[in-house]
């Protein structure tokens, strides 16, 4: 195993929730010093091995993502007539 981590990287919400998860189902089967050891062992492989932080990237919550194609507009909330709209463009471009 490597050495231990900080402390603040164990409060990881995520880390806790998958290895509490993966631990759920030998609570009140096995010791709490085989748990204690199951639980570093977890923590150490979701921390240090290359799979192990890649299942730890996909319980993370993620963030949305902004697209490109999303504008916020000015007039959002208010209804468009575009009948209306097609008539004062077509009023401008005849005076062209």
């Amino acid at each position: 195993m490597s050495k231990p981590a900080s402390a603040d990287v164990l409060e990881d919400p995520a880390l806790r929730a998958a290895v509490e998860r993966a631990l759920e189902p030998y609570k009140g089967e096995l010791s709490l010093e085989a748990l204690g050891a199951m639980r570093a062992y977890l923590e150490d492989v979701l921390l240090t091995h290359p799979l192990g932080q890649t299942l730890l990237q996909r319980v993370r919550p993620r963030e949305p993502r902004a697209k490109s194609d999303e504008r916020v507009r000015s007039d959002a909330f208010e209804p468009v007539d575009n009948k209306e709209k097609k008539k004062e463009r077509r009023g401008t471009e005849g005076a062209k």
